[in-house]
């Protein structure tokens, strides 16, 4: 499902309570949430929406049982990003941020820290597979999606895991969850705004599909439901023309 709004606000606001209800939906019914938030500056509009008060009082956050660590993982690696955002989350709720993930993923000198923190995630969820309820990504200039980057070989992993790439472009390594898991959450949503995602968006929704060329196309549901949230700025190149991009088989 694809949502165009006419401002980034109404953006921002329908996408606070997209997340509410599924946060909410997902206590009331198995007693505890799991999600993913994105990293960038496209989701920060969203985190200073739920810490205000009009929206932090929406979820009864004590119904939440599974708080050993959190519900939350970050799925973006980038340290100063991800201090941002959990300072704002922590507002909401203390437990909702997982602390000893945070020190994982500020320290790149442990061995192997994709595997600790597939391991984390793991024995945080207590199930198989591993299914969020909610995962929240944003889109990059160059079509990626988490840390899905053009031609890296991780979009071939067919196996529902954390894996470490290698940046070229800014020397240093990054973790990211791997297409196949992503795909197994129950809701995923896409927030993507400002002009300059146009092209990005069309290319996603509308060209041929080439995973490896443009690795948003990697990401649907198996067995939930993917949305697509944006702006009029962001959907400009989507013109009326039919989007196939949801109904092809990946």
């Amino acid at each position: 499902m694809i949502n165009i709004y006419k401002t980034q606000r109404e953006l921002i606001v329908s996408m606070t309570w997209h997340f509410i209800k599924i946060v909410n939906a997902a206590i009331d019914t198995r007693g505890a949430v799991n999600v993913t938030l994105a990293g960038g500056s496209s989701p920060k509009k969203l985190y200073g929406l739920l810490v205000t008060d009009e929206y932090k009082k929406q979820v009864d956050w004590s119904k939440n049982k599974n708080s050993l660590e959190t519900n939350a993982m970050f799925l973006r690696m980038m340290p100063k990003v991800f201090r941002s955002c959990s300072k704002k989350l922590c507002s909401i709720r203390k437990k909702y941020l997982l602390h000893k993930y945070l020190k994982l993923i500020q320290n790149l000198r442990l061995m192997k820290p994709q595997k600790k923190y597939n391991e984390t995630i793991v024995a945080h969820v207590k199930q198989m597979p591993v299914r969020f309820d909610f995962m929240l990504l944003g889109l990059g200039d160059n079509a990626h999606a988490a840390s899905l980057i053009p031609y890296a070989t991780v979009l071939a992993e067919t196996s529902a895991t954390v894996e470490a790439i290698f940046l070229k472009e800014q020397n240093s390594y990054r973790i990211t969850m791997t297409a196949p898991l992503i795909n197994q959450s129950r809701q995923i949503a896409f927030l993507v705004y400002r002009k300059e995602k146009a092209e990005a968006v069309n290319q996603v929704l509308k060209d041929a599909l080439d995973a490896e060329k443009y690795p948003g196309q990697s990401i649907h549901s198996t067995d939930g439901e993917l949305q697509w949230f944006l702006d009029d700025d962001a959907a400009s190149l989507l013109n009326n023309d039919p989007i196939n991009y949801l109904n092809k088989s990946l």
